[in-house]
């Protein structure tokens, strides 16, 4: 089912960089800013290790259970097993049913503290960007909008991965 971030990212290069620990897992991405001047004749490269101010994006999965980045890219991902349900490029997705999540349901199952309460409002949260796809097993996304450079909002964003206690 598409889930509306209100966030336009990047058709062209998003970019997005994962940050995750045990405790936190943010997504940083550059946003769409149409550049009045273009007139279709050339192709604007985007390098996150310039430093340059631009609208950039930081979700973060709240209560996450698991989260990948990869494949499929946007010319693959009509291979992806969800696609034929739905799922097409450059938005964002909550799988009902999924097979992920209930998976790690089941391997939890033989937990001896197994609690299925501790697994309600956990959803598949699918990002499809134009390279790379993001999967997290979550209760929720936010999603940030901010100006700064992608290497500000990725060390600012690894002193968030971490609650303030246990970084002193």
């Amino acid at each position: 089912m598409p889930f509306e971030l209100d966030v336009p990212w990047s058709g062209g290069a998003p970019l997005p960089h994962l940050l995750s620990s045990g405790v936190r897992s943010f997504v940083a991405f550059y946003l769409e800013e149409p550049d009045p001047d273009w007139d279709g004749t050339y192709v604007r490269v985007i390098d996150p290790g310039k430093d340059e101010v631009v609208p950039l994006a930081l979700a973060e999965f709240t209560r996450f259970r698991a989260v990948k980045l990869g494949p499929p890219s946007d010319e693959v991902l009509h291979g992806h097993p969800l696609y034929s349900r739905g799922l097409q490029g450059y938005g964002a997705y909550v799988v009902e049913n999924s097979r992920w999540l209930a998976e790690l349901i089941e391997i939890d199952r033989v937990h001896s503290q197994f609690n299925p309460k501790s697994w309600e409002h956990t959803r598949h949260f699918l990002l499809v960007f134009h390279d790379e796809t993001v999967e997290a097993i979550a209760h929720d996304i936010t999603v940030q909008p901010v100006r700064t450079t992608m290497r500000l909002l990725l060390a600012d964003s690894i002193e968030k991965l971490w609650p303030e206690e246990e970084r002193t």
